[in-house]
Parts: structure tokens; C-alpha cells; sequence
């Protein structure tokens, strides 16, 4: 999987590439993969002089992570003034929604890599990578067939939101046909402006349908109207943030502080987030050194105790095969292309 020349990835010890930490190793590099994987459960402020001098060691060019992973390295490199120091040509951002609070992060800390986002999956039913031009996904015909429906759960309730149906023509052993992937974007047309391909175009992936708050009437908010569709000065001030839910009608917002934050940023927090709710919402925030990541190191935005809210919700979640009718598309896309 390497990136051409040398490829440095910043990855989680998941299963398929468990790191050897146990004696304080903090990377494993893979020299026929020309690839450094690098554990982002141990990169702190102590570990961060080991991590910096190891990556300007290995020299590679591209750094490939989960954008909340991406940040936990920019924060570093933020906090010790080391801008520019750590240089990558490119950064691919994978496998969570982008925030643009996250690329705003990332171009400060390393002002000339370019920064580019893909979209995909383990299931390989759908690809699609950012144009050149621009921040718009290019979603690929000869890795599946990508189709796109209205949410089954109302997600959004909004026409220009839907959720992506893929069957693959890429897995041979086991493809999945018309695949209910959970994921809800904004697709735009057929052809891109910027660069002249006749590509399906998704202007924006906003993350997956169940992902709820419960209010108190039973009212249910999606992560983007509490959070991703607004604009949070506070943001400039954090270096992450996760919401949990314990009972109707109340969430805690966990925030990842970094120096500047205050209390004006506190305020507006919750105050955006319970006006949103339109009352329906008590909002409590707490800082934390860290929060809570899934096993294999991916950034858990919302931790639902409470339970899916109904059944139907909790299939989608999971992802399924489907009976209903569906409008095909045939688009043509650029995934991120290896040299050599």
C-alpha cells in the first residue's frame, strides 16, 4: 500500500496491523510497504520529541490517518511551535467525517502539505476520493455500482441529503449487492466544474443515519443540526469533543481543551447547542485530557447510551442489504491514485 517513495502512516494498532508497544515501541515500519505505522494511543506531549524525531527520520512524504488522529499529531506540533518542521507533501484523510474545524487544524500545523479526503469502506461497495480542484468527492463507476435514496429513518428531512446504496464490483469473494451503508451525503450532480470529469459528485458526507440525541418529548437530533451544521467560534479553542447521552433530554458535551479556551467558549457551546434543540435539550460540558476512541482508534462522536431509539433506526445503523426501489446513477471517479 505504499505511497510511492516513502509512505508514513499514522494508524491505531488495529487488528490487521497490531504494533509491538509492549516494550515502549511506539512504531512499527514496514519497509517493503515503504510505510511507518505509528500508534495514536501513545502520542502525548512526553511521547511527542520520540514521534517527531522518528518521522523526520523515515522522511516520508505523505501522512495517511483519520482526521481526528490527523489532529491529535497538528495539536502536537501546535503546542511545542514546531509549524512547518514536520513536512508532508500530502495528507489523506479517511474513514470519519471530515470537520472543517479539522482541516483548519491540519493547514495551520503543516502549512504545505496539501490535504485531500477519500470515502470508502470495509464491505468495498463504494469509493470516491476529493477532486483536485476542490473539496467535492468524485465517486468511482468501476468499483461499484453508488446509488442514493431518502434516508429510511427521516434523517435530516432534508431532499438534498441521502443516503449512499452500493453494490460492489471490486470484491470478488463476497460482493454485496445494493447495500445499505448507513452514510448520509450530499450529492451534486453528475460532472465537475472544477475539473471537467463527468463524475457523480457528493459535495459533502455527513456522517450516518441513527446517530442520535434523544430530547425530552422524545424528539430525536441528529449530530449534524446540534453540531456540524453550525458555526462554533469555540472550535478554535479545541482539540476534540464527543457527546454522551445517559437520559432524554440531556447530553454531555466532552471537550478536549486546548489553551485558549475560556468560558466564553463554554457558553456558546451549549447555548447554540440547546437553542438548536429548541428547548428539547439540556447540554452539560466537561473537559477531558482525552476522549473515548473505538479499538481500532476512530474518533466516537456520539456515545449513545440511552439506545437506538427504535428498530428501524437500529438496522440502518448496521447496514443492510435492500428490497426497495432505488435510483441508479452511473459516475465515473478519481480515488487517489499510487505513483509506482
Amino acid at each position: 500500500m505504499g505511497l510511492g517513495g516513502l509512505a508514513f502512516w499514522l494508524t491505531h494498532g488495529c487488528p490487521e496491523r497490531p504494533l509491538k508497544t509492549n516494550n515502549d515501541r511506539l512504531w512499527d515500519a514496514d519497509q517493503a510497504d515503504r510505510s511507518l505505522f505509528l500508534s495514536a494511543f501513545h502520542l502525548n506531549q512526553t511521547t511527542y520529541p520520540q514521534y517527531q524525531k522518528k518521522i523526520k527520520q523515515f522522511k516520508a512524504p505523505n501522512l495517511q490517518a483519520y482526521p481526528s488522529t490527523a489532529v491529535l499529531l497538528a495539536n502536537q506540533v501546535l503546542e511545542a511551535g514546531q509549524v512547518g518542521e514536520l513536512s508532508f507533501d500530502y495528507i489523506l484523510l479517511g474513514s470519519e467525517v471530515i470537520q472543517p474545524w479539522q482541516i483548519a487544524h491540519l493547514k495551520k500545523a503543516f502549512p504545505n502539505a496539501r490535504i485531500t479526503g477519500h470515502y470508502g469502506m470495509t464491505e468495498q461497495v463504494s469509493i470516491g476520493a476529493w477532486c483536485k480542484e476542490n473539496e467535492d468527492y468524485h465517486v468511482s463507476p468501476f468499483y461499484g455500482l453508488t446509488e442514493y435514496i431518502p434516508p429510511e429513518d427521516g434523517s435530516a428531512r432534508r431532499a438534498d441529503v441521502s443516503e449512499i446504496v452500493g453494490t460492489s464490483f471490486w470484491n470478488q469473494a463476497t460482493p454485496f449487492i445494493r447495500y445499505r451503508t448507513g452514510d448520509l451525503a450530499k450529492r451534486t450532480g453528475t460532472q465537475c466544474t472544477a475539473c471537467g470529469r463527468q463524475f457523480d459528485l457528493i459535495s459533502k458526507i455527513e456522517g450516518r443515519t441513527g446517530q442520535y440525541v434523544l430530547g425530552t418529548n422524545g424528539s430525536l437530533f441528529s449530530l449534524t443540526s446540534l453540531i456540524f451544521a453550525q458555526h462554533f467560534e469555540a472550535f478554535s479553542a479545541i482539540k476534540n469533543f464527543q457527546l454522551v447521552q445517559e437520559k432524554p433530554g440531556e447530553v454531555l458535551v466532552r471537550v478536549e481543551p486546548t489553551a485558549d479556551f475560556n468560558e466564553q467558549h463554554r457558553q456558546e457551546i451549549i447555548s447554540l447547542m440547546e437553542k438548536a434543540a429548541g428547548g428539547q435539550l439540556t447540554v452539560l460540558l466537561e473537559t477531558v485530557d482525552a476522549v473515548t476512541r473505538t479499538p481500532r482508534g476512530k474518533n466516537l462522536f456520539l456515545i449513545q447510551k440511552l439506545g437506538v431509539p427504535t428498530r428501524k433506526l437500529a438496522r440502518m445503523t448496521e447496514g443492510r442489504a435492500i428490497r426497495s426501489q432505488c435510483s441508479h446513477t452511473n459516475s465515473i471517479s478519481s480515488a487517489i491514485q499510487r505513483p509506482g
